[in-house]
């Protein structure tokens, strides 16, 4: 069997390279008045008497069950209620035990097997058995909301008292990154089977195993959790979380400024830069993230069948001026297709320098001389818009003349993504696993062709087969060499351009200390605490 320690060694080898070579520390940038995320120890500082931290979001989570959850603001609420198997820790860049204390796996890397931790209590004050965590990854692996990450995942099986087997279709070398994600996280079985018995809905009165416990939720208003005195890491600081449902981003930014909250997810941009500079917050800001911003082509119907035509908006833009005017900057350019902060990006691939000559030769190329007129159908929301019109402005140029569609994002959705009817689109993906593969595969392989996953319509059998090698691969060097041959073959055929991966602070209270950062909002507030 191959000890953890292997696997480590391996990912901290390409963590450490990624890092390097992006030009980023593994401490983010910080500001306002004190360092962000700074813990002090409890005897340097006065604590608050404040036993209550209050949270803002724009959106409440559509529910509170793991397996009937996908999107990123329902997993900022998920990641206190319940833990999964593994943590993975963004300041180190490892992987840590959560649920399970330790793993294994096979030489074939088809089964892992992870030691269960002894004594964790759920919130019902059940103690948690191998039989429960059995029940709860099988029933996540059983669910629509984790088709995008559980192809590879056969079952979950009891393997001991206290241990459980993972029993993979075929290697995959990111799966532990999979046991991180919070629809994987572990629930009492009882607790699931009295609500579903009863015709009560699990997500709505969650029995999980994390730090805080759902106290009470009023729909489009608040959600309140208290502490969980017998967390298994330890008691949490904070007595209680309260998370204020505030839709407007202005509202929730003047909140935050007055103090009456003391974070708020979904800041728009333009009050970002004010509110760094107020003495009363702090904040974190990193240049790796997931969130790939790109444009999209349908390669096989429509003028962008053309690869010339494709050439020559990849040589027409200028990618920065897109990030500076579209993002305010907040962001870094993506020189391969792959989001900055994920394993197997590779900051010295170089894609096409914008070159407006070049451009007008692609262009003429195609068999259009003198231009040509393109739709690109948008979702309507600013955050895709602002790119796009600078994108517009610059395409212009060499007479690619740029008109919008403008849609709802359900309608979006459902036109560019699952029925494949548009030219062509600006729009953004998250990593829900942090592996360049997860992408390569979901948006260009020919096995996701529609169903919306690969809308470009690319196919290529070489690319597919190199995708398929990164999967099973598991030493860091030859991953990346992989990668490397799918980014050439990705600017060789571009259905894609990769703009830049977007990032946000994370503004908080100043006087917040013991916060855990990520930059999908994994955020721990269980050793968070308060200071005068």
């Amino acid at each position: 069997m191959k000890k953890k320690k292997i696997l480590a060694m391996f990912l901290a080898i390409a963590m450490a390279a990624s890092m390097a070579a992006c030009g980023g520390s593994s401490e983010p940038a910080s500001g306002g008045a004190s360092e962000s995320g700074e813990t002090a120890a409890p005897g340097e500082e006065k604590l608050s008497s404040r036993d209550t931290l209050n949270m803002a979001s724009k959106s409440e989570p559509t529910s509170l069950d793991p397996a009937q959850t996908k999107d990123l603001v329902t997993w900022m609420f998920m990641y206190n209620v319940s833990d999964p198997l593994l943590y993975f820790n963004w300041e180190t860049q490892e992987y840590e035990g959560a649920v399970a204390t330790d793993w294994e796996i096979s030489d074939d890397g088809l089964e892992y097997t992870f030691t269960i931790r002894d004594g964790i209590k759920f919130h019902n004050g059940d103690t948690m058995t191998v039989d429960d965590v059995v029940f709860s990854l099988n029933r996540a692996i059983a669910s629509a909301f984790t088709a995008q990450t559980n192809t590879c995942i056969d079952h979950f099986e009891k393997a001991g008292d206290n241990q459980v087997k993972a029993v993979l279709k075929y290697a995959y070398a990111p799966f532990l990154e999979i046991m991180t994600n919070p629809a994987y996280a572990i629930v009492s079985q009882r607790a699931v089977e009295e609500c579903e018995a009863a015709g009560r809905d699990f997500g709505r009165e969650p029995v999980g195993c994390g730090a805080y416990k759902l106290k009470s939720w009023q729909s489009g208003n608040k959600l309140e959790f208290e502490r969980f005195d017998d967390y298994y890491r330890g008691q949490p600081k904070m007595k209680y979380i309260n998370w204020t449902i505030i839709t407007d981003a202005s509202a929730g930014a003047m909140a935050l400024e007055s103090g009456e909250i003391d974070y708020y997810y979904g800041l728009a941009k333009s009050d970002i830069p004010h509110l760094m500079e107020l003495p009363n917050l702090q904040y974190k800001l990193d240049d790796r993230g997931f969130g790939l911003y790109d444009i999209t082509f349908n390669t096989t119907d429509g003028p962008f069948t053309d690869v010339n035509l494709r050439k020559a908006v990849a040589y027409a833009i200028n990618r920065e001026e897109i990030l500076q005017g579209g993002a305010d900057g907040y962001g870094t350019v993506d020189n391969c297709w792959c989001a900055t902060g994920c394993t197997g990006y590779l900051p010295d691939f170089e894609w096409y320098e914008q070159d407006l000559d070049k451009a007008r030769e692609c262009l003429a190329a195609a068999g259009y001389p003198d231009g040509i007129d393109i739709v690109f159908t948008q979702d309507s929301s600013d955050t895709y818009m602002a790119p796009a019109e600078v994108m517009q402005a610059q395409l212009a140029q060499v007479g690619i003349n740029v008109t919008f569609e403008k849609l709802q994002r359900s309608v979006w959705i459902d036109t560019v993504s699952g029925n494949r009817d548009f030219v062509a689109s600006l729009r953004m993906t998250n990593h829900v696993v942090n592996d360049a593969e997860y992408l390569l595969r979901r948006r260009l392989t020919t096995d996701m062709l529609g169903g919306g996953n690969n809308y470009s319509g690319y196919q290529n059998p070489e690319f597919d087969a190199l995708v398929e090698q990164s999967a099973t691969e598991t030493d860091p060097e030859k991953r990346n060499e992989i990668f490397r041959q799918c980014y050439e073959m990705i600017k060789e055929d571009v259905p894609v351009i990769p703009l830049y991966t977007g990032t946000n602070p994370i503004i908080i209270n100043s006087k917040v200390r013991g916060w855990t950062f990520h930059p999908l909002e994994r955020n721990v507030w269980a050793n968070a605490y308060l200071v005068e």
